[in-house]
């Protein structure tokens, strides 16, 4: 009798204990929960409370294009400026990718190491460090601001947003990653058609066809042409583009179509690929001959009619000239 006594209070000891500790767990998560509520009703009023520092950014947004595979690094920073730069408990500093909810790397000076979240665990450099000569850079608030990638690619392209906040408000920067890849392959040609016109009738024309392979991002192609004797670069009419997408690239095909009767001789046709934000501008050249088909004109003359046939201006005028005689 007296042992179930004694295991029947063991019992009741452990379960005042259970009880402690799950009050424990609700007061402490009730503890969290306000103090991230109060954080970000300040955040969000901007009300200013007594000694605590506000911050504000220190530079502008920037626009950073590298090539796939070429570069070690991209280092975007993010300077901003303290109240009181001794002063930094409540400062944290967090990155965030395109338009993810959760943030990609977050630093809070005063109580956590750097740390590298999501995908981007293997990708952002924890250890980096701002450069002793840059703005603020050796101060303990400051030092683990910039995002460093490395070795950057085509997957890393977009937007990249710093958010510093303090108990007090909070300040955003904007930075745009373009890691691009050349084409693989710009090929262009030409092929002689007949097509119905509505004036012409059925008639000769040429079919202008660019095929661009493996780039990235989306890239920009223009068809245009230029007469070989001389003349004006012009972009061709009626331009169709079909893009396509796979294994982290682009291919487009570019067509358009032109009447021989539109070409005054031996003509130059260029595919222009370009990707926006960058320098890359890729050209290929091809030359087309249009057919010499028979081009009528009737002059009426005195004493008759004098047609002529894809003649020379000069000769043409000779001609009015003996049949006015």
């Amino acid at each position: 009798m007296g042992q179930q006594q004694q295991q029947q209070q063991q019992g009741e000891e452990d379960n005042n204990t259970n009880k402690k500790k799950k009050m424990m767990v609700v007061v402490r998560s009730r503890v969290s929960l306000t103090w991230t509520l109060i954080h970000t009703l300040v955040l969000m009023s901007g009300l200013c409370c007594v000694g605590v520092m506000g911050v504000e950014m220190a530079g502008r947004g920037t626009l950073v294009a590298v090539e796939n595979g070429t570069v070690e690094a991209v280092v975007l920073d993010c300077p901003f400026t303290l109240e009181d730069e001794d002063r930094f408990e409540d400062l944290v500093i967090k990155w965030y990718h395109n338009e993810e909810p959760q943030p990609i790397y977050q630093w809070i000076p005063a109580s956590m190491p750097p740390q590298a979240l999501g995908r981007f665990v293997d990708v952002v450099d924890e250890g980096y460090l701002i450069e002793e000569g840059t703005s603020e850079g050796s101060t303990e608030a400051h030092k683990h601001r910039a995002l460093r990638l490395l070795n950057p690619t085509t997957d890393l392209t977009g937007e990249y947003r710093c958010q510093v906040s303090s108990f007090n408000n909070y300040r955003t920067m904007m930075h745009h990653l373009v890691v691009y890849r050349k084409p693989e392959e710009v090929n262009l040609w030409t092929k002689e058609i007949e097509v119905n016109d509505i004036d012409a009738g059925q008639t000769k024309a040429v079919e202008v066809m660019c095929m661009v392979s493996d780039v990235f991002p989306q890239p920009t192609v223009t068809l245009t042409h230029t007469l070989v004797s001389g003349g004006h670069s012009q972009e061709l009419r009626g331009i169709h583009r079909r893009f396509s997408s796979g294994q982290g690239s682009y291919s487009a095909q570019v067509q358009a179509e032109m009447l021989d009767t539109e070409l005054e001789g031996l003509t130059e046709f260029h595919c222009h690929v370009s990707i926006n934000n960058t320098d890359v501008r890729v050209t290929q050249r091809t030359l087309y001959q249009p057919s010499m088909e028979e081009r009528t004109e009737a002059v009426t003359a005195r004493g008759g009619s004098v047609v002529i046939t894809a003649l020379p201006a000069s000769l043409v005028l000779m001609l009015l000239v003996l049949g006015a005689l």
